[in-house]
């Protein structure tokens, strides 16, 4: 009778052990699952803020209505960020109540909790709202008056300089420059061969009026 008694034993304290690691495994699974999610809050949270300024260059026109989902959204996405922080310092607090045997659920924990996802979906929304209102700017037909105009000013020369005053513009006229005056050896020479024309001029004469006598 011993012996089926103790393997019966066993096989309930097999049983138990059994039970205590599936327990501790889906305790386990459960928490990991939790601290992901939170991550990955973080994670797009970040990503967004960084997006965000990218796709406010985008737009044609930023308008207060533009400014409002983009400054709403970048709060939104912050105050997630800033949230989970939050929780997991808060964590800490209560897994110590809970060794200690306190094993009520944490008020503080289900605001943040709810403040977290309810702040990331907000967000989620004014960018998807955002994006709308930017891509929309860029479907708008293009106004061929508005284009014509401009480039006739082009091709007429014109320039606008816009509301700012034209002083200091005379900086950009060219230098006059001044007239080149005669070197002293060029005028010398000149000199020297004027007199020997003269004299060879001269010269000429005489041997005609000699050849008449």
């Amino acid at each position: 009778m011993v012996g089926p008694v103790n393997n019966e034993e066993r096989q309930h304290a097999v049983d138990d052990l059994k039970g205590v690691e599936y327990y501790s495994a889906l305790v386990n699974a459960w928490i990991a699952t939790n601290q992901e999610a939170s991550k990955t809050l973080v994670t797009l949270s970040v990503v967004a803020i960084g997006f965000l300024p990218t796709l406010l260059a985008k737009a044609e026109e930023i308008s207060s209505g533009v400014l409002v989902l983009y400054g709403t959204a970048m709060f939104a996405f912050s105050i997630c960020c800033i949230t989970v922080i939050a929780v997991y310092r808060r964590n800490a607090v209560y897994l110590a109540k809970v060794v200690k045997g306190d094993v009520g659920s944490d008020s503080h924990l289900e605001i943040l909790d709810k403040t977290t996802y309810f702040s990331f979906s907000v967000g989620v929304v004014l960018t998807f709202c955002l994006s709308i209102v930017i891509g929309y700017q860029k479907l708008q037909p293009i106004n061929l008056e508005d284009v014509m105009s401009k480039d006739s000013s082009i091709q007429h020369g014109q320039v606008s300089f816009g509301d700012k005053s034209l002083n200091g513009i005379s900086s950009m006229a060219p230098t006059p420059q001044a007239p080149q005056s005669s070197s002293p050896t060029a005028s010398s020479s000149t000199g020297s061969s004027q007199s020997t024309g003269g004299s060879a001029s001269g010269s000429g004469s005489t041997s005609s009026s000699a050849g008449k006598k």
